[in-house]
């Protein structure tokens, strides 16, 4: 059989299935999310311009402008989310205030795109819903759109995948596509991965699981040459979680049954085992995470009161963590929250997380699959923040994708769930 053929011919029938779908509220909101992500991923890793940048903080306010006035105009508004939010805003302007010393647009975009993207999603319309049609449309779009960048990829650094086999570093040969870095590249992979895992558990035609289950070779391929562990492992995660609730018991089998064998050919493989750690793994090298970690609270154990409550300040603990580490974070989002929120701003976080957590044991009750889909979701956000520096609700890209995928969409998917399986 001509793969080649087989792949294309699949790919240009589910692209054609994605584009002839009836437009709902819920389409248009994941369609409207979706654009934002690729415009975005064009302005920074095509035309260089940095997140923080005028130009670039345009599109982010238009955005969240656009949602609420078009999707969610008949908005219902949360008075006691309303309230929550009031107070957030409020506790922004005083560090800001306290710790700026202009208006930056640097400064400016970090500290008030997350009270904006707050307002949108918890208080202009807390119980608006995107059904599983638009969620898998959302997952439909960031596949093909992934295996564009993973096409890119062996067209256009090809030296990189021969290159992996022979090396005894992987520092410097980092699978990167289009992008900057090899970590957002394997962030984008990670949820396509688990997008086509979704898609080919609810798929009944075999040509069209057999179009995933390559999708998935390929990504897992482009995976490993990043050489990101974070990505990896929180890949990993999610897929276990999917693994042990999937009601597809013949998918259940067939994944436990590859994992077996991955299992058995790297124990019996010395070769295999010296590539996963000298180079996958990278022999462990920290690159001086656990400096930066002490670090940071050592910083922090040692600063004023007032400081651990209100922060230091975005643009203060920049050019403190870049004059020591050159480094722009300290490679850990909770240190990083605390360090320029402080306590109450890492107490809100928290409770963006929390909040995850609750609708997730209440999914449990109506659907165990879905929790599962939930908690990994929540589990590989936790990862993804513990050891790099991206964070939920915060503008650059990389963290607009992991908000996207792992509190923008399981809350309104929840809504969703929730009303319909409520239903007798």
């Amino acid at each position: 059989m001509n793969v080649g053929l087989y792949s294309k011919r699949n790919l240009y029938n589910n692209k054609r299935s994605v584009l002839s779908v009836k437009r709902t509220k819920g389409s248009s909101f994941v369609i409207s999310i979706y654009l934002y992500w690729v415009v975005q991923v064009f302005i920074q890793n095509i035309l260089h311009i940095t997140s923080s940048s005028l130009f670039s903080f345009f599109p982010k306010i238009l955005l969240i402008i656009f949602l609420v006035v078009v999707f969610i105009k008949d908005a219902k508004i949360n008075i006691k989310h309303l309230f929550v939010w009031a107070v957030f805003l409020a506790y922004t302007l005083i560090v800001f205030f306290k710790n700026e010393t202009g208006f930056e647009s640097t400064a400016v975009v970090y500290y008030f795109f997350p009270a904006l993207l707050s307002f949108l999603i918890y208080v202009a319309k807390s119980d608006f819903s995107i059904s599983e049609k638009d969620l898998f449309l959302f997952c439909k779009l960031v596949l093909y759109t992934v295996l564009l960048f993973c096409l890119y990829s062996f067209f256009f650094q090809g030296r990189y995948f021969v290159r992996a086999l022979s090396l005894n570093s992987a520092y410097g040969f980092e699978l990167t596509s289009i992008f900057l870095s090899n970590y957002e590249y394997g962030m984008y992979l990670s949820f396509a991965i688990i997008s086509t895992v979704l898609l080919y558990q609810k798929e009944k035609n075999k040509n069209k699981r057999g179009f995933y289950i390559f999708a998935l070779g390929v990504m897992g391929i482009n995976l490993i040459a990043t050489f990101s562990r974070t990505t990896m492992l929180a890949t990993i995660i999610m897929l276990i979680f999917l693994i042990f609730f999937s009601k597809n018991t013949k998918f259940r089998f067939l994944a436990l049954i590859i994992i077996a064998l991955c299992l058995l050919v790297f124990a019996a493989s010395s070769k295999i085992q010296d590539f996963v750690n000298l180079v996958v793994l990278k022999e462990n090298n920290d690159a001086d995470r656990y400096k930066m970690w002490d670090y940071s609270i050592n910083y922090f154990n040692n600063s004023a009161l007032s400081t651990k409550w209100f922060g230091s300040g975005y643009s203060n603990v920049r050019y403190l963590i870049e004059s020591i580490f050159k480094h722009g974070g300290v490679h850990n989002a909770f240190l990083q929250i605390i360090l320029i929120w402080g306590i109450v701003g890492f107490t809100f976080l928290l409770g963006v997380l929390m909040s995850g957590l609750i609708r997730s044991f209440k999914i449990y009750k109506v659907d165990k699959y879905y929790f599962a889909v939930f908690m990994g979701l929540i589990v590989s956000s936790a990862i993804f923040m513990f050891t790099a520096t991206s964070c939920i609700m915060t503008s650059p890209i990389d963290c607009f994708f992991l908000t996207a995928f792992t509190v923008l969409i399981p809350k309104y998917f929840g809504n969703w769930l929730l009303k319909e399986r409520a239903r007798p």
